[in-house]
């Protein structure tokens, strides 16, 4: 039995590591014109290493997000939950991405903006 969660602050901050992991933007992920814009997630290779995650990728599409009944940003930017709150009024630790930046975000992490999940399983 798997056990899917919202990963922690703690977890996207490893996954923020850029020592570890190489952030690229595409405007066309599948390669066939349907302009699905995000960043894909690659674990370094190391010479000599024997990390089983190397070279393993995650998509992460610029899918936008939901303010009351206005939807921003699809193929421009995107904001995935965190299960961490941090010390900004309680507000949960959000990640960022868009082709130029990523980075972890409070500040516009109100509980009622709808963000995207990317989920993770123990």
């Amino acid at each position: 039995r798997s056990t899917w969660r919202i990963p922690t602050d703690e977890e996207w901050a490893a996954l923020l590591d850029d020592t570890l992991y190489d952030w690229v933007w595409t405007d066309d992920y599948l390669g066939d014109g349907s302009n699905y814009a995000g960043r894909i997630v690659t674990r370094r290779k190391y010479v000599g290493g024997s990390d089983p995650c190397a070279g393993n990728s995650i998509f992460l599409p610029a899918a936008g997000y939901w303010i009351g009944t206005n939807f921003r940003g699809a193929s421009e930017y995107g904001e995935y939950w965190s299960s961490s709150l941090s010390n900004n009024q309680g507000t949960p630790w959000s990640v960022e991405i868009d082709s130029y930046v990523v980075g972890r975000d409070d500040y516009y992490g109100e509980r009622y903006v709808g963000y995207s999940v990317r989920p993770v399983s123990e």
